[in-house]
């Protein structure tokens, strides 16, 4: 069965692999041509602000190549579509289930062979990606490039979410297939599910996975706060102590009349800048958080494919 499902699926997987040894090559050329500039940059550092200064040429090429991962995210979205979508959907259209499943091997046997053999290698795809994306930020540690948790798509393309999210994407991929049973439908359904499912974690969901830090500082000081952080909310603290929102504190008149910076006349006045963030050493805790969430939904839409697919009548 493992030899059957790969001369099956042989060529989605070897493209998939393509792609990534060129991603991988892409960011292996990018990382040496900036490696030198940014190591001369920490060991011999000028400022801006609280980073050392990187040369504008350099920047803006990195920040052409964060647009190429800010892709990688399409990935998992992909593999439901080509791999997952028709694993199921494509033998029912074809009406071949009635040969194999009348075979020696069993239905179950066919189906938690086939799904998990290709969760398994999306997974490993996932894996590398993760690892290529992680080595090539690693040149840029230490710089305000090198921003892999605030940023969205540098933390869904570092680290082990990447591995969740193609083996997910498979899964639902799988289970809308087997829901349609139809392949261009299964496509579009399960393309569908997995965007949804990349707007809700990175939109909305990521900045719960723990309950945020609360950071007091002065107003217009930001050499207490790392920038490599997630901002859930800013507030302030009057001179009663008591925690005002933004709205509140812009409207309330207070060094209205004040020419010039008015930032000694609110800190004179006692009122501070609260601010709620998720600081960069929450990384892996949220990096595991979400492989977890990611890996909890793919079972239940494995457990959901096997259900559906075994009831119907071939």
């Amino acid at each position: 069965m493992i030899w059957l499902t790969w001369r099956q699926h042989r060529v989605r997987i070897l493209v998939t692999i393509g792609l990534v040894v060129a991603y991988g090559i892409f960011l292996l050329v990018d990382g040496l041509a900036n490696g030198r500039v940014v190591a001369d940059a920490l060991v011999n550092p000028t400022f801006q602000g609280p980073w050392p200064s990187v040369p504008e040429d350099v920047t803006n090429r990195v920040l052409q190549t964060r647009q190429v991962i800010g892709y990688v995210g399409l990935v998992p979205a992909l593999i439901g579509m080509f791999w997952g979508a028709p694993v199921i959907s494509r033998e029912f259209e074809l009406g071949t289930q009635r040969m194999a499943w009348t075979q020696s091997v069993s239905r179950l046997r066919w189906l938690t062979t086939k799904l998990s053999t290709l969760s398994v290698l999306a997974a490993v795809v996932g894996l590398a990606i993760g690892a290529i994306t992680s080595t090539w930020v690693d040149v840029y540690q230490g710089t305000s490039l090198g921003q892999r948790f605030s940023s969205g798509s540098l933390f869904g393309a570092s680290g082990i979410v990447p591995m969740a999210w193609c083996a997910a994407g498979f899964l639902i991929g799988a289970a809308a297939g087997a829901f349609t049973r139809k392949m261009l439908p299964a496509m579009a359904m399960a393309l569908a599910v997995l965007l949804g499912f990349v707007v809700l974690l990175n939109g909305f969901a990521r900045e719960y996975y723990a309950a945020p830090e609360r950071v007091v500082s002065e107003i217009g000081d930001l050499t207490g706060i790392a920038r490599d952080e997630i901002s859930v909310e800013t507030t302030y603290t009057g001179p009663d102590g008591r925690e005002i929102d933004t709205t509140e504190f812009r409207t309330n008149g207070v060094c209205a009349d004040v020419v010039g910076s008015s930032r000694d006349c609110f800190a004179n006045a006692g009122y501070r800048k609260v601010d709620y963030v998720h600081s960069a050493d929450r990384y892996w805790r949220f990096q595991l958080t979400e492989t977890g969430l990611l890996l909890l939904v793919g079972l239940g839409a494995a457990g959901y494919a096997v259900r559906r697919t075994i009831r119907h009548n071939a």
